[in-house]
């Protein structure tokens, strides 16, 4: 509350990867099983600042296949998914599925970026103490892998 009242905008307060104290993360009825501090510092965000990042693109955003379909235009559908699979390989998952999301958000039939999606995935949740994300994290590889089965 106190980086909203302070003027800061929200994305960059999510951003901010704002932790529990020490102290709090000692105490075992704290720990991160269930949710999270990123779960809450977004509920308070969304709470008194509302869903908008801040984001001037976001108001009204572009559709996600056409900004995609721009970025796979621009720096080609290889060199993402690469740099995505190097990204990983460096210990970025989280910056390796953006960019993985992005070759299967130009093309959602693409099993290529869906494997690839559905692996990081995986690593994200193999990683992931919240049994909440590291559920969800499962529950779309298991998606993206059983819509590539489908179609193989």
């Amino acid at each position: 509350m106190r980086r909203l009242n302070e003027g800061q905008w929200p994305i960059d307060i999510v951003e901010a990867d704002i932790a529990l104290p020490a102290d709090l993360t000692a105490k075992p009825y704290l720990q991160p099983i269930y949710g999270c501090a990123p779960f809450v510092v977004r509920d308070v965000i969304r709470r008194y600042a509302g869903w908008w990042s801040g984001e001037p693109s976001q108001m009204f955003p572009a559709r996600r296949s056409e900004v995609a379909g721009d970025i796979i235009a621009l720096c080609g559908r290889e060199k993402l998914l690469e740099r995505a699979r190097a990204m990983l390989a460096e210990g970025e998952p989280k910056r390796a599925l953006a960019l993985a999301e992005t070759a299967l958000d130009a093309n959602h039939s693409d099993a290529e970026a869906a494997a690839l999606n559905a692996e990081i995935l995986k690593r994200l949740a193999a990683g992931e103490r919240s049994f909440i994300a590291r559920n969800f994290f499962l529950a779309a590889a298991r998606e993206l892998e059983s819509r590539t089965a489908a179609k193989g």
